[in-house]
């Protein structure tokens, strides 16, 4: 039986579920060492062709209404005989685009009689040359960024939609104008501190200045409204030096209204006020975490801490959105998608980065413990903040380390 969150992978047409991989490449180095002298030096002998270890699951398939297609034992042995079968096969890596020119090593096959019906494989494979080479999908930074341009338009449609100020409900213009004013307190504090470039930083400024200017005439003009309000966000994308920082200005939105000043509906002016909070406060915290997830997928990560703390980042605000009652289901249904699409691509970088792991060592130094691992000592204030180490001299016991 196949588990829903395995992904499916096949090599010479024979299919598997994949549960873990591992990509290693890189370059090929020849060091060379020189008597009676401290010093060395590295060769590059070219690209390392990248291999793939799969830690994978085969089952039975099925279709969409439970009917099985093919059984166990099918496919298993479909499996082995493209294992066995020996040259260049395709191989379709869920991670990766498919590759034609890739060869079967050996491989391990764990059976049991108390889990007949499933069993793991191990599966490794090597590429015969560097044509080909997989490389990560470009496709889903496509989809994502599609993704994003619908959840924007969504957006947008319920603030021209929903948003409407009757000019006989007192007090619900000046409710209006403070909050549509607040878009542009949040965004300057949103932008505070992040690194912009110069040219595109003045441009904002003063796009976020007419938008200030104007607020009184927005508030009558929802659909107005709604094309300033999404037209700040997207130039956002281009205004600051690094993805890193597009993606804090965006969270710098995520609170947008959670400090709105609650009051009870009980009149239909009121009830009016409330669902104008609601709509403006749901589609800028909508757009800030659609925006987001497409700058989560152009960050250069170096390790999967880096990535699974932007992942729970997004996902707190994607249930908050969920559970936002002004929220529409257009918007919604939006950003489900840009979130799909966005953890695919964030998975897939998990198997390229560095991964923590636990080491045991006696009592050495940050520095020399570095040096062990990583072959230099650059690395020894980066571990002494993995593990919360203010001393940096003598270190010992189980050790998180980055892998190399």
């Amino acid at each position: 039986m196949r588990d829903s969150e395995l992904h499916e992978g096949s090599y010479g047409g024979a299919v598997f579920f994949l549960r873990s991989s591992q990509t290693s490449g890189g370059r090929k180095g020849v060091l060379k060492t020189y008597p009676n002298s401290d010093m060395q030096s590295v060769e590059d002998m070219g690209k390392l062709p990248r291999s793939f270890s799969i830690e994978a699951i085969i089952s039975a398939t099925y279709d969409a209404k439970g009917n099985e297609l093919r059984s166990y034992k099918e496919v298993r042995d479909a499996l082995l005989a493209a294992l066995e079968k020996g040259g260049a096969q395709r191989l379709v890596h869920p991670f990766y685009d498919p590759a034609d020119n890739i060869h079967a090593l050996p491989y391990s096959l764990s059976e049991a009689y108390s889990s007949l019906g499933v069993s793991k494989i191990s599966l490794s494979f090597a590429i015969a040359n560097t044509d080909g080479v997989p490389q990560v999908v470009e496709e889903v930074l496509s989809a994502v960024d599609t993704a994003n341009d619908a959840a924007s338009a969504a957006a947008e449609a319920s603030i021209g939609e929903d948003f409407d100020v009757t000019a006989a409900f007192v007090g619900n213009f000046n409710d209006a104008k403070d909050k549509v004013t607040k878009v542009v307190t949040t965004v300057q504090q949103a932008i505070k501190g992040v690194t912009a470039i110069a040219d595109e930083i003045d441009a904002f400024s003063q796009q976020i200045s007419e938008f200030a200017t104007g607020v009184a005439e927005l508030v009558t003009d929802p659909l107005q409204l709604a094309t300033s309000v999404t037209g700040l966000y997207a130039t956002m994308k281009g205004t600051f030096s690094t993805a890193t920082g597009t993606l804090e200005a965006y969270k710098g939105m995520f609170a947008y209204g959670d400090d709105d000043v609650s009051f009870v509906a009980t009149t239909a002016g009121r009830t009016e006020r409330q669902k104008n909070r609601d709509t403006l406060n749901s589609a800028m915290q909508s757009l800030a975490l659609s925006h987001a997830y497409l700058s989560a997928v152009q960050i250069a990560y170096e390790t999967e801490p880096e990535i699974e703390e932007v992942e729970a980042d997004l996902e707190v605000q994607y249930q908050k959105m969920l559970a936002a009652s002004g929220t529409d289901a257009d918007t919604l249904s939006a950003l489900a998608e840009t979130r799909t699409r966005t953890e695919r691509f964030l998975e897939a970088k998990k198997l390229t980065v560095k991964r923590v792991i636990t080491v045991s060592t006696p009592r050495t130094s940050a520095t020399a413990l570095a040096y062990k691992y990583y072959g230099s000592a650059d690395l020894a204030n980066t571990i002494a903040e993995l593990n919360g180490w203010d001393d940096l001299a003598f270190v010992e016991g189980d050790v998180l380390m980055f892998t190399p």
